[in-house]
């Protein structure tokens, strides 16, 4: 910084220009700036805390003018208003890429819904949008045709920022890492465990809870490292904190396979133990609905990873969420993944197969797709006697909720409904059930009481 400062004698025409040292070129800047009062001096990009420092020192010095301090850290000197920036509105974001766009880029009848997704897609973030439009301008391509390679090969749009074109030193990984060299080893664990959450908000109350295999690290104090260099944001009120989608986007891509493979097992398991609750009990909703597309967004990457567990213990408990609300095609797809996955890690006769089968056995009758429900609830049952034994309680719950749809949909069953009642009724059933069940007429809630929690 000293040393920008001092090249500023050149531009400023002074005598000491041609001087070897540094500090009387400095000295020459600073008496010129006070003695030529109304002028705007600019400092970007003061990232470190050693740069800041300086800043402070110099500030006193800097006397007549007004000084413009770009930073991502959050300690500034008592002088120092603070004045917080967000990303540009969704509007903004489309108008200044059609802006900076116009001259050169390929035009389609859709530009202005085009603009407006490519916006979302780099999360309106000001020097991607930068970037976005200068790789634009340069290859004469349409916004469609943008969003196709950055879509296709992240890894070289990041890459593509050159001075020469943005007129920013930095790509946009160059210039987040400044930020990441300032993290204690827990900040940027933090981190990177983040960047395989969804960059919707994420509630306080998850930092109290020890990340599985992580129990020396204060997860509160690593995000107040992140929110120091303004890599994560709190909200007003203090309650939820964000990470941009590019910062995780980028920190994903800076980790190598090993250690992107530990931070999702992490992130996985840090979510899942956080993930509790009857999701029946409207009462744990304030708990769970925050987490809900954190548990998306992380078992999404597990599976694509190939981790078996607990990716389908966590699916299921959000496709159990989402059926509780009524979501039920959104709960169907979680339920049938979560099914597959645990088919392919457990084996098609495992007891939690069964335990599959029965949830979504129950989506498919109360979304009026009784064909499709019967023959799941008969799988369970089989996987269960096979396991357990005929006269085992679970069998008794599979045996009731079979006796119970059998009794509901009689033209389905056809023969099979007098049968699954006479075995529930010769094994005596509702005696070794550990639940009380509503009566036949109520399969609804005969079902879901009796599905057997993960």
């Amino acid at each position: 910084m000293r040393r920008n400062l001092a090249s500023l004698a050149g531009p400023l025409r002074l005598a000491e220009t041609e001087e070897a040292e540094e500090e009387v070129r400095l000295n020459a800047v600073l008496s010129w700036l006070a003695a030529n009062p109304g002028w705007l001096l600019i400092l970007d990009n003061v990232d470190a805390p050693a740069a800041l420092a300086e800043a402070d020192r110099l500030m006193g010095r800097l006397a007549g003018g007004h000084v413009i301090l770009t930073s991502r850290l959050d300690r500034f000197a008592r002088q120092v208003e603070p004045l917080e920036l967000d990303v540009l509105a969704p509007a903004a974001a489309a108008a200044f890429l059609l802006e900076a766009t116009d001259a050169r880029r390929r035009k389609e009848a859709d530009d202005d819904a085009a603009a407006g997704e490519l916006a979302d897609e780099l999360g309106r973030l000001a020097l991607a949008l930068e970037q976005a439009a200068a790789t634009i301008d340069k290859l004469r391509c349409s916004f469609r045709g943008y969003l196709e390679i950055w879509r296709s090969n992240r890894e070289k749009v990041v890459g593509w920022a050159r001075p020469g074109i943005t007129g920013y030193h930095h790509a946009v990984a160059a210039t987040w890492q400044t930020s990441v060299d300032q993290l204690s080893d827990a900040g940027r664990h933090l981190l990177e465990r983040l960047a395989f959450l969804a960059p919707d908000p994420v509630p306080m109350f998850l930092l109290d809870l020890a990340v599985p295999g992580t129990a020396t690290e204060d997860q509160h104090d690593a995000l107040a490292d992140l929110t120091a260099v303004s890599l994560a944001i709190l909200d007003p009120e203090g309650e939820r904190f964000a990470v941009h989608r590019l910062v995780q986007d980028v920190t994903r891509r800076s980790l190598n396979a090993e250690a992107s493979g530990q931070r999702l097992a992490e992130a996985l398991g840090w979510i899942n133990a956080a993930f509790v609750g009857d999701s029946q009990d409207v009462r744990t909703w304030a708990r769970l609905d925050p987490l809900g597309p954190h548990a998306q967004n992380v078992t999404q990457w597990a599976d694509r990873e190939g981790i078996g567990q607990p990716t389908a213990l966590l699916m299921n408990k959000l496709g159990r969420l989402l059926y509780t609300k009524s979501l039920y095609a959104q709960a169907e797809a979680f339920m049938r993944r979560a099914l597959a996955i645990s088919e392919a890690s457990l084996g098609p006769d495992h007891p939690t197969v069964a335990i599959r089968l029965n949830g979504l056995a129950i989506l498919l009758k109360d979304t009026n797709r009784p064909v499709e429900a019967e023959p799941l609830y008969r799988r369970a049952l089989a996987i269960d006697e096979g396991s357990f034994g005929p006269d085992h309680p679970t069998v008794a719950r599979d045996l009731n909720n079979l006796a119970a749809f059998a009794a509901r949909h009689r033209s389905i069953c056809r023969g099979r409904t007098a049968d699954a009642q006479s075995n529930r009724d010769q094994r005596g059933v509702l005696r070794a059930a550990p639940h009380h069940s509503p009566p036949p007429e109520q399969p609804r809630c005969t079902a879901a009481r009796h599905e057997p929690t993960d």
